[in-house]
């Protein structure tokens, strides 16, 4: 019997070999086949699929495509946090420029009762002022 396993003879290529294994076969506790070698990993069959198990830890060991599929999942879940944080982000700032529109406004309406009450006043000083000259203009008549 022979075991699948993946040797690399350069860093960057990965091909497929065979060792030779031992023809026991064990069943795992979860139910799943897995072949047997004292050299090192061997392939498991569990849950309708070829995994990888090392003997000597009882541990899985990683495939190229189960770590493209968990960097996949885990690029993904950042993705969406970034899009909630740009979310809350255009969020707030659209809460402060509606802010800074009210505030805007606010101080448009003050200048502007500010600009009618100096108004005010100026034509009630031109008023008085006008009124003081009719006064003096009837005071010269009458003494005349």
């Amino acid at each position: 019997m022979y075991q699948l396993a993946y040797n690399p003879p350069r860093p960057d290529k990965w091909y497929r070999a065979f060792r030779p294994c031992s023809p026991r076969a064990q069943e795992s506790r979860r139910g799943a086949s897995k072949g047997y070698s004292p050299a090192g990993p061997v392939p498991a069959l569990g849950q309708g699929r070829l995994a990888w198990h090392d003997p000597a830890t009882g541990r899985h060991i990683a495939t190229f495509k189960g770590e493209r599929a968990r960097a996949d999942a885990e690029r993904e879940g950042r993705l969406e946090e970034r899009e909630a944080r740009i979310e809350e982000t255009e969020a707030r700032a659209a809460a402060e420029a509606e802010r800074n529109a009210e505030r805007e406004a606010r101080l448009r309406a003050e200048e502007r009762v500010e600009n009618e009450r100096e108004a005010r006043m100026a034509e009630q000083r031109r008023a008085e002022a006008r009124i003081r000259e009719l006064e003096a203009e009837n005071r010269r008549l009458r003494s005349g």
